[in-house]
């Protein structure tokens, strides 16, 4: 007994040292040097960010980073084996803003959600007292000035259990849909409506939100939030994984069961009409509706072969069929359209598409184990 409240005390103090280290909401932790080295941005530039598995097998880790037109610039290392990815990124004017999060200690589950604005990090906390804080972190928008991210916090609360024995309190863990603008949290729900927010975008001064709930005999249900309102899409299985804006129409996409779906301005539409198919990634430019998704051939025995629907038409992306294709993120510039993913057999390549020709140097069997999730291209 005595030694297991001596292991509790040091868990304690480890997630107090943990909570405690930053410094008006900023820190460097990683002995990493954080000079900014990519310039500023110009037209033309390419922003990726994901992560980097650490080469070394016996210490294991996963590094965040971004990349500017090919050239990475590390923003955190692989220290104590803890996990840290960058999930999406967003240039306004000369500053760029990316946005993960990072498992603080291997095993013990201690999430903190990042937000870097060129290179410098930043904590983003949980406004509330109820313990929550592991958060994360998976989209990023600039609006006016003012910074966007969605993702979700992990709060605490005690529920009563009631045994022969009698009753007894045990902590329950929810995952709370979350927003946090200029770093004050809110919450998009509570515990009794527990999920995810994946994609933020912001047009007209409204904020629009896109994610899962949870709900009873159903699992997870397609979610969009309207300045805070939330609207489910569909009543059955479903989620939704990004959302954009054109000319006062909502674009979400998403999945129902397992058919890729898009809902425009509420209104479901299957993007392919076989199962096995995802959408993960939706731009609007000069009115066309591009998603970017995968779908699982019927012969296959490896997994998805990735594609982009532009207007509901498809294009096959290139990659090697023995292999698992993924697609993560689309973007439009022009006449350009450029998607990223990965292609993955016993390791994780990440792919670059421009108009359907993979690109340097995410194009090679070379530099295994990177995996990038979300791309900008500055106009």
């Amino acid at each position: 007994m005595k030694k297991n409240a001596i292991n509790y005390l040091i868990l304690m103090a480890m997630m107090f040292a943990i909570t405690s280290c930053s410094d008006e909401g900023y820190y460097n932790r990683d002995n990493l040097d954080t000079t900014w080295r990519l310039g500023s941005p110009r037209s033309g530039d390419v922003y990726i960010v994901g992560s980097i598995r650490n080469p070394d097998p016996h210490r294991g880790g996963e590094a965040a980073a971004i990349w500017k037109n090919g050239v990475i610039q590390h923003l955190t290392d692989w220290k104590q084996g803890g996990q840290t990815a960058a999930t999406s990124v967003f240039v306004s004017g000369n500053d760029v803003f990316v946005v993960g999060h990072e498992e603080e200690i291997k095993g013990l589950g201690t999430g903190i959600a990042r937000l870097w604005k060129n290179g410098i990090a930043q904590y983003l906390p949980d406004s509330e007292s109820r313990g929550g804080w592991r958060t994360s972190a998976n989209s990023v928008l600039v609006y006016n000035n003012d910074v966007f991210v969605a993702g979700h916090t992990i709060v605490v609360d005690t529920v009563m259990f009631v045994f022969e024995s009698g009753t007894v309190p045990i902590a329950r863990y929810s995952r709370i849909p979350t927003l946090w603008k200029n770093g004050v949290t809110q919450h998009l729900t509570d515990t009794s409506n527990r999920g995810t927010a994946t994609s933020v975008f912001v047009a007209n001064g409204n904020v629009y939100v896109a994610g899962t709930v949870e709900k009873a005999n159903v699992g997870t249900v397609a979610t969009v939030w309207k300045n805070g309102v939330m609207q489910h899409l569909t009543e059955f299985r479903s989620a939704a994984n990004s959302v954009f804006v054109h000319e006062n129409e909502v674009f979400v996409v998403g999945h129902v069961r397992e058919f890729a779906t898009l809902w425009r301005s509420g209104v479901e539409n299957l993007i392919y009409g076989t199962p096995s198919t995802s959408a993960t990634s939706v731009f609007v430019s000069n009115g066309d509706v591009y998603v970017a998704g995968g779908f699982m051939h019927g012969s296959s025995s490896i997994g998805f072969h990735p594609r982009f629907w532009k207007n509901s038409i498809v294009q096959d992306l290139p990659f090697n069929r023995i292999n698992d294709g993924r697609t993560r993120s689309v973007f439009v510039v022009g006449n350009d359209v450029y998607v990223i993913g990965s292609e993955e057999n016993a390791f994780v390549n990440a792919r670059l598409w421009r108009n359907g020709v993979v690109q340097s140097p995410f194009n090679s069997y070379n530099s295994p184990n990177i995996e990038i999730r979300s791309i900008f291209v500055v106009e």
